[in-house]
């Protein structure tokens, strides 16, 4: 007895049901061999981050803040950037009390260096620190005025870079005691446009700069 065509809309539903059917089974998949897909892909960031490097680079980082808990501000820092893709914290320095600098009418200032490691370029690193300043509630109200957090790319791979965005090494980094002395600390054989950051901090006389 022969059977009953089948017709197309039949057909079709049937071809359907069965690619739904292969779609969940590779979704399954993908799913077990793969379980970090489920997460948001790192392709979803912006299209900048693509020039990242694939080697680290080491970089330093300058902290800073003289409003509210100042240490507690610069340790909530270090740890925001540390669990950012592409930067590691390879060494941190201790925290030292020092006067203002520039703007001298404003209470005193924790500061700190990091050394990082990291994938991302001096410009994408430069877009996370100010990012993390206004996620931590920094606003510029005058110039080198009270801040709750500052974070300064001091340094990138040694590289030279002077545009209006961003100037590498830091302009000030050399002028600056609060600068010299913590970083000194972490990387005292660094050297900053010929000259070796250990010998500068070595010369310091300002004894206003301690610890915290």
């Amino acid at each position: 007895m022969s059977k009953a065509p089948v017709s197309s809309a039949t057909q079709a539903s049937a071809l359907a049901s069965s690619l739904a059917a292969g779609k969940r089974d590779v979704a399954r998949g993908l799913q077990y061999h793969f379980p970090t897909l489920t997460a948001p892909l790192r392709s979803q960031r912006p299209c900048a981050r693509q020039a990242d490097m694939a080697q680290p680079v080491r970089a330093y980082l300058g902290l800073g803040s003289n409003m509210g808990d100042k240490s507690a501000m610069i340790a909530q820092a270090i740890r925001r950037l540390d669990a950012t893709p592409g930067i590691t914290i390879i060494a941190c320095s201790s925290d030292y009390h020092t006067p203002p600098w520039g703007d001298t009418d404003q209470d005193w200032f924790v500061n700190a260096c990091v050394a990082i490691d990291t994938t991302l370029s001096p410009f994408d690193l430069l877009e996370v620190c100010l990012t993390t300043e206004k996620a931590m509630g920094r606003t510029r109200l005058r110039k080198w005025g009270p801040r709750n957090i500052d974070i300064d790319l001091l340094d990138h791979g040694g590289q030279s870079i002077n545009t209006d965005r961003l100037t590498l090494p830091h302009p000030f980094l050399l002028e600056r005691d609060f600068v010299l002395l913590p970083l000194a600390e972490i990387a005292g054989e660094l050297r900053i446009s010929g000259r070796n950051i250990g010998e500068l901090a070595g010369r310091i006389t300002d004894t206003s700069l301690v610890r915290a």
